[in-house]
């Protein structure tokens, strides 16, 4: 993200956020990224309050919000420090709490105004308390969440100073002509760019985007099976997870080639791994399913697969999409219909004292 003027402080957006600010008016809450925790324990109020707003002052693209020049382009412009207001509610009634946080999760931000592109309330019940973080996704990854928790917990517990972050603002687009246009034109030649999974009823001519979460937890054992298996093979556990739930959809598919999305974290220089940013990137993934496939084989191939196509993880999937120019129906997303996300780096719960903060899902 380049500067464009220092004094006034204006920056050109990511490939990463041009995609999604195209999308800004249909956005009704979706791409909020919310956070909630959980603390029992005596705690000071204000102190925490001091540590959420440290931590928000010294991240640049936290203190950002999104203006259209005078050519009709997006461009971010950073807001002053303390522009952030954390509200404390105290609440009796848990179910009502929470009345309140659906609320505020799902409440769209206005990109159009310089306004925060965060909010945040501390609920107190008793002996209980509760933060809410929400974050527009412009502006913030799933790593990014436990980047900046570690440092709010960090200044609480040890009075540890905030670091400066601004290396968002120096992550500057790469363009897209040259090699990487060639690579994923000759990646994606030739493929299925629709994924037949089979429906128990005809599809639409209109997608609805309406959908639902189903959640399951995978045993222990199997989980340290995993584990042991990628340690051995010198791989990571995304890969075998991957390998697995992509052979599933070729089997119900019948398709000997598909192609699956998946999330990158994209931060593969080292000064990226600890900064606070919408880093995050989704990729097509292309596997072509051999005649005598077994497990092992197409294991290897989908390592190689990965860690060549993270050679060319710079590319947006929308710019991606424009390159490639697949057919289009209106009754699927180019490219990739189903996203495979596989999320290793979170925030722990910990121990403060007599302070317990255990992470909730929201």
């Amino acid at each position: 993200m380049r500067e464009e003027n220092k004094m006034d402080k204006f920056y050109k957006l990511t490939s990463q956020q041009k995609s999604l600010w195209i999308l800004k008016d249909t956005d009704n809450g979706s791409y909020n990224i919310p956070v909630l925790l959980e603390i029992t324990g005596k705690f000071d109020t204000k102190k925490l309050i001091d540590s959420v707003e440290n931590a928000y002052n010294n991240t640049a693209i936290l203190r950002s919000n999104f203006v259209v020049d005078e050519n009709g382009n997006p461009i971010v412009k950073l807001l002053d420090t303390n522009t952030l207001t954390l509200n404390v509610v105290n609440v009796e009634d848990k179910s009502n709490m929470q009345n309140i946080i659906d609320k505020l999760v799902m409440k769209k931000f206005d990109l159009d105004n310089s306004e925060p592109l965060m909010r945040g309330v501390i609920f107190i019940n008793g002996n209980e308390t509760y933060l809410l973080l929400v974050f527009h996704h412009l502006i913030m990854d799933e790593w990014s969440t436990k980047v900046f928790l570690d440092r709010v917990f960090d200044n609480y517990s040890n009075n540890k100073a905030v670091p400066s972050d601004d290396t968002y603002l120096d992550y500057g687009d790469k363009d897209i002509s040259g090699s990487g246009e060639g690579y994923w034109k000759e990646y994606l030649k030739d493929a299925n760019y629709v994924l037949n999974l089979p429906t128990y009823k005809q599809r639409e001519n209109q997608q609805k985007h309406v959908g639902d979460r189903v959640y399951f937890k995978v045993n222990h054992d199997i989980k340290q099976k995993i584990e042991n298996f990628a340690k051995k093979h010198g791989c990571t556990p995304y890969m075998i997870y991957y390998s697995i739930f992509i052979l599933l959809l070729g089997r119900y598919a019948n398709q000997k080639d598909i192609i699956v999305g998946t999330l990158f974290a994209n931060r593969l220089r080292q000064k990226f791994m600890n900064s606070v940013g919408y880093y995050a990137t989704t990729l097509p993934i292309r596997t072509i399913f051999g005649e005598e496939e077994t497990f092992k084989t197409l294991f290897n191939d989908v390592k190689k697969n990965i860690i060549d196509v993270l050679g060319h993880s710079n590319k947006s999937l929308d710019e991606i999409v424009k390159k490639v120019n697949p057919p289009r129906d209106t009754r699927y997303n180019p490219l990739v219909q189903v996203l495979f996300v596989y999320q290793n780096v979170h925030f722990e719960d910990l121990s403060i004292g007599n302070l317990n903060i255990r992470s909730k899902r929201v």
